[in-house]
């Protein structure tokens, strides 16, 4: 068995909020002025799905963002629709889980497809986490033969399968399936698994984990950056090398966002909160960079909560995460070599 490369998790302090996060405004604002118009056209998806968390209000995310009064742009699709509230008091079954959220990930796989086709930059809006399994098989069936890497940033690995999930959840699964490791019908969704190759996929910011996963990864030889790596080498450090990771072989690549990689104090919003996380200021910084790298496919940010935000928090997070993607608005962005 090839060992899991990572280094021993540590107690994650709970980092600073933006407003004191101590950037460079000055230095921050000089990059967006001097971004471009040059960046290709956004494509913005809503996945408003939440059956594979088991826990009802991500399926709301999309329409909140796209309500926000700060947000500058509007969500051009959204697969599924908002559950009626009272649908959280009858959780489907495994097995009507699967069902739908496999017909809403075939649905947003076709819709990312058409939209990378079209030299599009998609941005999709969750939604559970299980929305990755639809966007990602989107984007290879798009690119055919050529292999993209992933940037995944998660407090969790994602990497269940069905024998080793104790809950059966489809959101603690979307990694595995993509590595081709899960439900058949997931699986094979729509390009020819597995969608990603293990060698250029790194995950960042992991502070929770459990043993079937960190099995599975370890054999495959994954990348894992646990959150104590982070805080001592610095985010900055740790995104660039996962970059190196994931485009080697100057592939295209991607990044796929679950908001509870994120301190809770900053995103209480979000399905599972886990204690400590990265720092959204340091985070949407150094994203600015990973947006402009030569071979930027997208990126999907998932797991809002609107039920479980206070103060429109994790909205304000969610907004400053997809700002520099925005043309027109305060980020325009230009593409450049690492």
């Amino acid at each position: 068995m090839t060992h899991l490369k990572t280094v021993p998790a540590g107690q994650p302090s709970s980092g600073h909020v933006a407003r004191q996060h101590k950037l460079s405004t000055a230095a921050l604002q000089r990059e967006m002025q001097e971004a471009s118009a040059h960046f290709p056209a956004i494509s913005l998806t809503g996945a408003a799905w939440d059956m594979g968390a088991g826990v009802f209000g991500s399926s709301l995310g999309p329409e909140a963002l796209g309500h926000y009064v700060h947000f500058p742009a509007s969500i051009a699709h959204t697969i599924g629709l908002p559950q009626p509230v009272a649908a959280h008091h009858a959780p489907l079954s495994i097995a009507g889980a699967l069902s739908r959220t496999s017909g809403l990930c075939l649905q947003l796989a076709h819709q990312v497809a058409d939209d990378v086709r079209r030299k599009q930059t998609i941005a999709v809006i969750g939604g559970d986490h299980s929305c990755a399994i639809g966007t990602w098989h989107g984007v290879a069936g798009a690119l055919g033969n050529q292999r993209f890497g992933l940037i995944w940033i998660d407090a969790h690995l994602d990497a269940h399968t069905p024998q080793t999930s104790l809950s059966g959840k489809l959101h603690g699964m979307p990694l595995a399936v993509l590595l081709g490791h899960g439900y058949p019908e997931l699986v094979s969704l729509l390009a020819e698994p597995p969608v990603l190759d293990p060698a250029h996929v790194a995950i960042v910011g992991v502070r929770s984990v459990e043993h079937g996963e960190l099995e599975l990864l370890g054999e495959l030889g994954v990348r894992v950056y646990f959150s104590a790596e982070t805080e001592q080498r610095g985010l900055d450090a740790v995104l660039a090398e996962a970059h190196q990771i994931v485009t080697a072989g100057s592939r295209p690549f991607g990044i796929s966002i679950d908001l509870d990689a994120i301190d809770p104090q900053q995103v209480p919003g979000v399905n599972m909160p886990i204690p400590g996380g990265l720092d959204s200021a340091s985070l949407s910084h150094t994203l600015q960079r990973l947006y402009r790298q030569n071979g930027f496919l997208g990126v999907e940010i998932a797991e809002f909560n609107p039920l479980n935000d206070h103060g429109q928090r994790t909205l304000q997070v969610l907004e400053m995460l997809l700002d520099p993607l925005l043309p027109g608005h305060s980020h325009g962005n230009t593409q450049e070599s690492a």
